[in-house]
Order: structure tokens, then C-alpha cells, then sequence
């Protein structure tokens, strides 16, 4: 008897069909249906889509429209990323919008939440310019192991010249196996 497979594994298995080069247009409309409908994947399946939508190599070809529409989907099945993507869907067109769903994800253990934070914090563009706090979101990240999130810290610490906190950053990042310029500025 065969052991039956995981949600996981199912989801994978999909995944690998549709990136097949010799799945067929229907069995990606297939797939592109189990993945918009199903409930079995805590909101993951919906993110997949939204990624796809967000990739230059495309293989379920959705619109805007729809990929904002998986991101609430995703939420609604309880997966706070879908907020992340909707920040990321609304961001060239509204940017209060795209503010509002960002400050619903950071803080919450995804560290690409607290990179993008820390970045508008660190440029000013559409919140008050804060190096303190950007600092400390770039920390965040990093403890995810985000290598942006290093730069942003190194960046920050060179431009202020505290080129020694700078240097044991770098040491750090590097034992951890992240490859950082030696200089930034």
C-alpha cells in the first residue's frame, strides 16, 4: 500500500507538472484551478500564483486583478504574507494603500515585510525618514539571514563612519556565510 502523500508533497507535485515543458495547456488550467480553489495549503497555493504573476517566466499567466484577488484569498485562509503581495500589487498605483497592508505584515516573522520597511524608512520616499529604525529593520532581516539586510546595516554604520561596528558586521556576516562588499560608500 502506498503512503499517501502530504499537502506539501501534493503541492510540490503540482508545481513540478506545470514547470514541466511537457505538460500540456490544459493540464496547466488544471493545475492553475486546483491552486485558485483549494483550501488544503494554508494560503500558500495562492502566494505561488501571486509569485508567478510577479516572475518574468510566467506559466499560470494571471492578471493584476487576479493576483490581487489570491493575495486576499491568502489572508483569508490566514496567511498574513497575502499582505506583503498586496503591498507589493499596490505600491506604483497607491501608495497610503500599499503603506497600510505593509505595516499589517511587518514585525510578524517575514523578513522581506521588514527589509521593504526598512528600505522606505532609510530613503524617506514614502514614509518619515528614520535611520534608527531602518537600522533596526535591517537587523530583522538579517537575523532571517536576508543578505539585504546586512547591506542595509553596513550601509548605514559606513555612512555614518562607524567603520569599526561596520567592520565587525562584516566578520559576522561572513561567518555566516553572507558575502558583503567590503565598502559600501
Amino acid at each position: 500500500m502506498e503512503k499517501e502523500l502530504s499537502n506539501r508533497e501534493k503541492l510540490i507535485s503540482l508545481l513540478k507538472t506545470a514547470i514541466s515543458p511537457f505538460s500540456s495547456d490544459e493540464k496547466i488550467a488544471d493545475i492553475l484551478s486546483i491552486l485558485k480553489n483549494s483550501k488544503s495549503y494554508g494560503g500558500l497555493n495562492h502566494l505561488i500564483l501571486i509569485d508567478d504573476y510577479l516572475n518574468e517566466n510566467k506559466i499560470f499567466c494571471l492578471t493584476k486583478k487576479e493576483a490581487i484577488l489570491e493575495a486576499n484569498k491568502a489572508i483569508e485562509e490566514n496567511n498574513k504574507i497575502g499582505y506583503y503581495y498586496l503591498y507589493r500589487l499596490t505600491l506604483d498605483e497607491d501608495k497610503n494603500l500599499a503603506l497600510s497592508y505593509l505595516y499589517k505584515i511587518i514585525d510578524s516573522s517575514y523578513p522581506k515585510a521588514d527589509l521593504a520597511y526598512a528600505d522606505h524608512l532609510l530613503k524617506g520616499d514614502i514614509i518619515l525618514k528614520d535611520e534608527k529604525k531602518a537600522f533596526k529593520y535591517y537587523q530583522i532581516a538579517a537575523s532571517f539571514h536576508l543578505k539585504e539586510g546586512y547591506y542595509g546595516m553596513l550601509y548605514i554604520l559606513e555612512k555614518n563612519n562607524k567603520i569599526e561596528e561596520a567592520e565587525k558586521l562584516y566578520k559576522k556576516a561572513k561567518e555566516e556565510g553572507i558575502v558583503l562588499p567590503g565598502v559600501v560608500i
